[in-house]
């Protein structure tokens, strides 16, 4: 059945990939194309295609780098805001550099899961609201919504859109490292890590704007334009390499049958590789295609 033919690598065919993978073996400098080490421990730990199912955000989680000039003030210490993600494939927490306080004082997990949506994508509107408040013990009721914490004076602290824009570099990292990792060892592991990864990813990313949270004085790499889709229009660039390379070194697996029965299973409906590789080509590959052709207008933050 045609439905059933993966289609070839092109940037990996088999040709060039048995050279890849001799060169690999033979030289140190070829090692440095992936850490195959550090790719089986992420794959032992991240690679399962449910974890990575409920890992990958949605757009109502916002996106922000770790500090700008304009960010107001830590609320722990005054000095200036300065944040760094504390865990993010296992927490929404950030810290001060300097401090070292840590925010928000919410259980914005909690908040998160509970707006799932029947696929498992979390709305905001889902959310139930009366998660949204602070511990006891807070000694500042920070408290976000995934947008940010708005403080007493007006002022927006972004705390957990700094922790998922780092776990959104964490999964695009996973992409990388593990499209590679197939490409030198034929492992069907890495493949099928991949293309869940990938698949999910596609099923969020059509919605993805950083607009509106550049709007909210969100920073990232957007030129002054305020323009991006996960990350800021020039940081986005990457994100398109890295899903373009990976998705052409896993293709041979795109008919995987385990791959498959779980993609099945989570998405609650029968997946083929056809409704796979339309799923990705369509939800992320043209996707960003289509962005590489939009003209930023002046743009204010508000």
């Amino acid at each position: 059945m045609k439905d059933e033919v993966s289609p070839p690598s092109t940037l990996f065919p088999t040709a060039v990939r048995e050279v890849i993978q001799r060169n690999y073996n033979r030289f140190e400098w070829a090692r440095s194309w992936v850490d195959l080490a550090g790719a089986e421990k992420t794959l032992t730990e991240w690679g399962d295609a449910k974890t990575l199912w409920l890992l990958v955000p949605s757009q109502d989680v916002g996106r922000a780098g770790g500090s700008a000039p304009w960010y107001p003030p830590c609320p722990a210490c005054g000095r200036n805001a300065s944040y760094r993600a504390v865990d993010p494939l296992r927490s929404w927490q950030v810290e001060c550099v300097h401090c070292k306080a840590r925010f928000p004082a919410n259980d914005f997990d909690a908040f998160f899961e509970s707006g799932r949506d029947e696929q498992g994508i979390f709305r905001r509107e889902l959310a139930n609201p009366n998660l949204l408040v602070a511990r006891s013990d807070a000694p500042i009721p920070a408290v976000d919504d995934g947008t940010g914490w708005v403080d007493s004076k007006g002022q927006r602290h972004f705390f957990v859109p700094v922790a998922c824009r780092e776990r959104w570099v964490r999964l695009i990292g996973f992409l990388h490292q593990w499209a590679r990792a197939f490409v030198i060892t034929d492992d069907i592991r890495f493949a099928r890590a991949t293309l869940s990864l990938l698949f999910r990813i596609a099923q969020v990313y059509p919605s993805m704007d950083f607009a509106p949270y550049a709007k909210l004085g969100a920073f990232e790499s957007y030129g002054h334009s305020g323009l991006g889709r996960i990350f800021g229009r020039i940081g986005e660039t990457g994100v398109a390499m890295v899903c373009a390379e990976a998705y052409d070194a896993v293709k041979p697996a795109l008919n995987d049958p385990l791959l498959l029965a779980s993609l099945s299973q989570l998405a609650k409906r029968p997946i083929t590789p056809t409704n796979l590789r339309e799923t990705i080509e369509v939800g992320l590959l043209r996707e960003m295609l289509s962005s590489f052709q939009e003209q930023p207008p002046a743009f204010v933050a508000t």
